[in-house]
């Protein structure tokens, strides 16, 4: 969806939006494929998928693994993850969705070299400026999707979401961390939809962070939206609006209006306006660490934005 059009799709959508589709398995028959692969640097990654389908309900996962000595001394890494995806299709077009991910840090932070630059020589350049320390990342993320189809080609649609991160901070392997945070993000939407462009739902999210040592701080937002279609001819007219309440930035409307002109069989003309806002993210608002802090009083982009476009479909028909 181009530009502020998307601002059904969530608060912070000025750019547009990009739907991204989970994969499933959707063969009859199982399937597993293994890859390894090496590289320079002692670098070795191990990759597998696999997936299986039975009647209703199919099951997807991949796992990942790579080990790197790295380039320069204290630079080794290792990572491993994985994701998963499950679904179950009941008789009656339900179809209810669990999907995730998650992924480990281990690195080496060199921090550099003590080295001046006209010394380098492809050696000397690898020493680094601190031979112990390390950081540890991980994260995790999980999504359930229920869809629930209803009489009259309606549906509803229900979204549970949630992230976790965590970042430390070592002086060296094993030793007491520096600095341990761990940033949060929880959230649904629950949806209602039908075939004539009716669309109406209620949001919500939180972000929060938790920095040892430090106070602890969060953001919520919820928000309330609707959408329909107006038909009169070659003419599609599609208003909309949203309303978000920011517990930093209180309560914001963005309305948007898309019209859409099918003239002829192969030709589509479109046109846009709508209002957009993107509030600072909890990064830009609250982290705080070694090398960055956030800024409490930075203030919310606001834009209109208008587009028009065009498809031209030779010797087809356009839907």
């Amino acid at each position: 969806v181009r530009g502020g059009a998307g601002v059904l799709f969530g608060p912070n959508t000025m750019g547009g939006i990009v739907h991204f589709f989970t994969k499933r398995h959707l063969e009859e028959k199982p399937r597993l494929d293994v890859e390894v692969e090496g590289r320079s640097h002692q670098t070795w990654i191990h990759r597998a998928w696999a997936g299986m389908a039975t009647g209703r309900a199919d099951v997807f996962v991949t796992g990942r693994r790579m080990e790197t000595g790295g380039f320069q001394d204290n630079s080794d890494a290792v990572q491993k993850g994985g994701t998963f995806a499950l679904g179950y299709s009941f008789p009656h077009g339900a179809r209810v969705t669990l999907d995730g991910d998650a992924v480990e840090h281990d690195i080496g932070n060199p921090r550099g070299t003590t080295v001046p630059l006209s010394q380098w020589d492809g050696r000397k350049e690898r020493a680094a400026a601190d031979q112990h320390s390390r950081t540890e990342k991980s994260r995790g993320n999980m999504r359930c999707k229920v869809f629930i189809p209803t009489e009259g080609n309606g549906a509803f649609q229900s979204l549970f979401y949630g992230s976790r991160d965590t970042l430390v901070d070592l002086p060296a392997r094993h030793a007491s961390p520096v600095f341990d945070q761990t940033n949060r993000i929880a959230g649904s939407d629950f949806r209602y939809m039908d075939q004539r462009g009716l669309a109406a739902g209620l949001a919500y999210e939180r972000d929060s962070q938790d920095t040892v040592g430090r106070p602890s701080s969060h953001i919520t937002n919820w928000g309330a939206y609707t959408s329909g279609r107006l038909e009169r001819g070659h003419f599609h007219v599609m208003p909309g609006i949203r309303f978000d309440q920011h517990s930093h930035y209180g309560n914001q409307w963005n309305p948007r209006l898309t019209v859409v002109n099918l003239p002829c069989p192969w030709l589509v003309l479109s046109a846009n306006v709508s209002r957009s806002f993107r509030a600072p993210n909890f990064l830009e608002l609250f982290y705080e660490s070694e090398t960055f802090n956030g800024n409490p009083f930075l203030k919310p982009e606001k834009a209109w934005s208008y587009d028009v476009g065009t498809a031209f479909h030779w010797r087809q028909r356009i839907a």
